[in-house]
């Protein structure tokens, strides 16, 4: 018989049936299931076992798991439809909750026990004003009955400047009670999340120090002078309220991505790619790119606005290695890093506004180097979780609150950050592809190293390597040496693509000075090509400008190759004693070098004080024509973009040629995996495989090359 609930809860009575009775109180084992769903028996409801919250290995007819294991899928459907329409009486009867405003989709338009459940929190939430007596208020304000706290930020000081923008969380907490937030929609877009706290910070026991200017004056602001860590000099109340923003969108990610990936196959020739190349010379480096390939913007990002970050680094680094030797407290770095990352992410806001964009970053989880660059791991994953957190909730402030980037009307490009293992390769416009071959690749012929000849090698590898070579000699009319091979020979998943290889080309290579400190040392495109001369005259060879190939093959037979030789290509000083094919897979491998990188390093010197020294070098230079190589500003080595020049858009022409470099070309190149992946996606906007490997990678632009 149907049980029947009556009481003072109760708006109206409640009735539980016998199936809602047994659809709660009854589960299946999951390995019945998983048993019926492979052999496609009829469901047995003999096998039916209590329900017990605490047993993970059954499951109620009506959840999702049910239907996964057991491939029932009438079964499944027509107990959740009876338990949401239940659920739905439930709330209906029940004095609490049939003050709400509950509008549910028809239950047949549920395909899952959480969608439903999903409404129904985002219903049961409500906001109503009721008048106050001002008399009675004061009465009990009066009477120490009552606590009155003012709610107060800088954005209500009657000292704020009119042309200031209101700061965002300013802006949530006055929509939460507006009218529009209230009545606009179905769910309110901001709501309070309960919890709300009220915390008692004492006075802090720290000296007052003045802040003064550079002239050594105080700084007043409003006619007070200004302290350092003022807000800490007299004791405060903190107020602290969660709120939820955009509650009543899905928290399901995979759909989530599947809708942002059919907009951008849609509207793929409207899209724009913003590269994030975490640098060696750069905090990071920047490069937005169109659907054409074309570079829309370039540039740094060491300095935003009239702030240098790096510089700031370097100097806090500087003075931290002074107080480690003299004792002295280490000045804290944290903040200046953090201050970065919101002056950044604010860059990437300013974007936003000018251009439908995605964003794509290097995999943290893909060989990452923690020793690369000022900019370390754990900077760099804050960078991109503060960059999620904004982009899930993208507000321009100046829009109104109803206006697309308003308020109320905010761009989700995001979905809600949870771990950085859920994410995946993408999470809304935010992608992931792994940096390999991104700065060491020459952008416009698409050459990269994919021979890695090793000094440290046997003679039979590198011998093994030399007969992959179907030329090596001499090019009169280049007055260089080549060597010429097909990338399939080193790698059957790589393209079938020849390369013709010239040493002439500048390098830079690491060395010690006399005092046996290491050093990086700037190798001219002569020098390079006089290297391989002096190996070859060192063993004898009769003509060391003719064809190297065939002279290897034939001094090699005479065992004219064997034993070591003094080697120094590039200094006059003692050089390493190898063989001639270690020697040889040196100087191969130095002109394999694209991207030529060395930076000052801080050191002590005798009295005690810092300095820096070395040389600041990040260039790549391509070995193959057109000979692709960017500013040696220290070598007056004159740039060459050859027609990579042509596919910048932007403004200033000359200013981009200047300014090309390593990590420039990485940004350059991330943007461009971000380009491949867009075209999976329109390709399968279900399932795109957005993984990059290398050799995919190669082919895709070697494909497109200029």
């Amino acid at each position: 018989e149907d049980y029947i609930l009556k009481s003072e809860m109760f708006a109206s009575p409640l009735v539980i049936t016998k199936r809602i009775f047994e659809l709660n109180n009854f589960e299946y084992p999951k390995e019945y299931l998983k048993q019926i769903g492979n052999s496609g028996e009829d469901l047995d409801v003999s096998r039916r076992l209590s329900a017990d919250s605490k047993n993970n290995d059954q499951v109620k007819i009506f959840q999702k798991d049910f239907l996964e294991l057991s491939k029932k899928e009438k079964e499944y459907k027509q107990a959740l439809y009876d338990w949401i329409n239940f659920c739905k009486s439930v709330v209906g009867s029940y004095k609490s909750t049939s003050q709400f405003n509950y509008r549910f989709r028809d239950t047949s338009e549920y395909n899952f026990l959480e969608e439903f459940y999903s409404d129904l929190d985002n219903a049961g939430y409500s906001i109503k004003f009721k008048d106050v007596d001002e008399n009675y208020i004061d009465q009990l304000d009066e009477e120490g009955k009552l606590y009155l706290f003012e709610i107060y930020n800088k954005d209500f000081s009657p000292h704020k400047r009119s042309d200031s923008a209101k700061n965002i969380h300013t802006l949530y907490w006055e929509q939460i009670f507006s009218e529009e937030n209230l009545e606009e929609s179905l769910y309110p877009v901001i709501r309070l999340a309960g919890q709300a706290e009220i915390f008692y910070r004492p006075q802090s026991d720290i000296e007052k120090q003045s802040v003064l200017d550079k002239e050594g004056r105080q700084i007043m602001k409003n006619d007070h002078p200004v302290y350092r860590y003022q807000r800490f000099l007299e004791p405060k109340y903190l107020f602290h309220c969660s709120i939820h923003l955009n509650a009543d969108k899905s928290s399901n990610i995979k759909q989530f991505d599947k809708k942002i990936n059919i907009n951008l196959k849609n509207h793929f020739d409207d899209i724009h790619i913003l590269g994030i190349d975490r640098g060696e010379k750069h905090l990071l480096y920047y490069s937005l790119i169109n659907t054409k390939g074309e570079i829309v913007k370039q540039g740094s990002w060491n300095s935003v606005g009239d702030k240098n970050y790096w510089q700031k680094l370097v100097e806090l680094e500087k003075k931290r290695l002074e107080e480690r030797q003299s004792w002295d407290p280490i000045t804290k770095i944290k903040d200046l890093k953090k201050g970065y990352i919101s002056a950044i992410i604010g860059e990437i806001v300013k974007m936003y506004k000018q251009y439908d964009m995605v964003v794509v970053l290097e995999d943290l989880n893909v060989g990452f180097k923690q020793s690369r660059g000022k900019f370390e791991r754990n900077v760099y994953q804050q960078f991109e979780k503060a960059l999620i957190e904004k982009l899930n909730f993208l507000v321009f402030k100046d829009s109104r609150p109803l206006e697309n980037g308003g308020v109320l009307k905010a761009y989700q490009l995001t979905a809600p950050f949870k771990t950085f293992k859920d994410i995946g390769k993408q999470t809304g416009v935010l992608f992931y592809t792994t940096p390999a071959l991104t700065s060491i690749m020459d952008p416009v012929t698409g050459f990269v190293n994919n021979i890695y000849p090793k000094p440290s090698e046997t003679q039979e590898k590198i011998k093994e390597m030399l007969n992959k070579f179907t030329e090596f000699g001499w090019d009169v009319e280049k007055q260089s040496y080549y060597f010429k091979y097909n990338m399939k020979d080193f790698g059957k998943d790589y393209p079938d693509k020849e390369w013709r290889v010239y040493t002439k080309t500048p390098r830079v290579i690491r060395d010690r000075d006399e005092q046996n400190h290491w050093y990086y040392k700037f190798i001219s495109p002569d020098d390079m090509n006089s290297a391989f001369e002096k190996l070859f005259q060192l063993w004898g060879f009769s003509d060391s400008r003719g064809n190297i190939k065939k002279q290897i093959s034939e001094k090699d037979k005479k065992g004219e190759l064997r034993g070591e030789k003094e080697f120094n290509p590039f200094s006059e000083k003692n050089g390493k004693i190898s063989n001639f094919y270690n020697s040889l897979a040196y100087l191969l491998r130095l002109v394999l070098q694209l991207r030529n990188a060395s930076s000052k390093v801080l050191a002590r010197k005798d009295d005690g004080t810092i300095e820096e020294r070395g040389d600041d070098y990040d260039f790549i230079a391509s070995p193959v024509e057109p000979f692709f190589v960017t500013p040696v500003r220290q070598k007056g080595l004159q740039p060459n973009l050859a027609h990579l020049v042509n596919l910048y858009i932007g403004d200033d022409k000359d200013k981009f040629v200047e300014e090309f470099s390593g990590d420039a070309n990485g940004a350059y190149n991330i943007a461009r995996k971000g380009l491949m992946m867009l075209e999976r996606i329109r390709e399968n906007t279900e399932r795109p495989d957005l993984y990059i490997n290398k050799t995919d990678w190669v082919r895709w632009v070697t494909e497109k090359s200029l």
